[in-house]
């Protein structure tokens, strides 16, 4: 099975498009995604691509696990360039083509210009 991204949230600050008051010609936007990986993780970082369906520029992701025991806990490394979200072991190496279908609730806080 394949990784999935679904955008969950994005009326963060009020505005009906997660419009954030900024300094300048354009609102900064928020919006938030969950990523469930699949079985085989993808070396090089699984597909976020759709993301830049909602934002036409991506300033910055924030990624954090919320499932996670301190066993199962991992990394990532969102590669904005190449639009992939790497995972990275405890030993702060990218995983193998393994099964990461248990890390099924990570969390994306996506903010840029849409």
């Amino acid at each position: 099975m394949a990784s999935t991204l679904t955008r969950t949230h994005d009326q963060i600050g009020g505005g009906s498009r997660g419009e954030v008051s900024a300094v300048g010609s354009r609102a900064l936007s928020i919006g938030t995604y969950k990523v469930a990986f699949g079985n085989p993780y993808v070396v090089g970082g699984e597909n976020i691509a759709a993301i830049w369906d909602d934002f036409k520029e991506v300033l910055g992701i924030v990624a954090s696990q919320n499932d996670a025991t301190i066993a199962d806990r991992r990394e990532f490394v969102p590669d904005l360039t190449n639009k992939k979200l790497i995972l990275l072991t405890a030993f702060n190496t990218e995983s193998g083509a393994v099964d990461q279908s248990a890390v099924a609730d990570v969390r994306l806080l996506v903010f840029g210009y849409r």
